[in-house]
């Protein structure tokens, strides 16, 4: 899992602030877009979608979750709540943009 790629082989980045919380961010949200997309956007006659949502919030926000918490154990990664608050927030933006884009029918969803 890439997200959970020891420090010392990542290449090394300036350390601007906060270009690492928007990458969290736009990783998130791009993760979270795809998931709605593939979990929400396809009908399922069996179970309606109002099952669906809860389900994939409560496993995203998890997933959000957890993957800045494994970090703890991964040698050369930090654990971060500001990664963790960037990452929901990417979980939010990418729910949002999906429910506007199906909601507005595009070919995106």
């Amino acid at each position: 899992m890439g997200l959970l790629t020891p420090g010392e082989q990542l290449p090394d980045v300036p350390n601007t602030i906060g270009l690492d919380k928007i990458v969290h961010l736009v990783l998130f949200m791009v993760l979270s877009f795809l998931w709605a997309r593939a979990f929400i956007a396809k009908e399922n006659k069996e179970v309606k979608k109002r099952k669906f949502i809860p389900i994939y919030l409560v496993f995203t926000l998890i997933f959000a979750i957890l993957v800045e918490y494994m970090q703890r154990m991964v040698p050369g990664r930090a654990f971060d709540y500001l990664d963790i608050l960037f990452n929901v927030l990417g979980v939010v933006a990418g729910t949002i943009l999906f429910a506007y884009l199906h909601k507005n029918k595009s070919i995106l969803v």
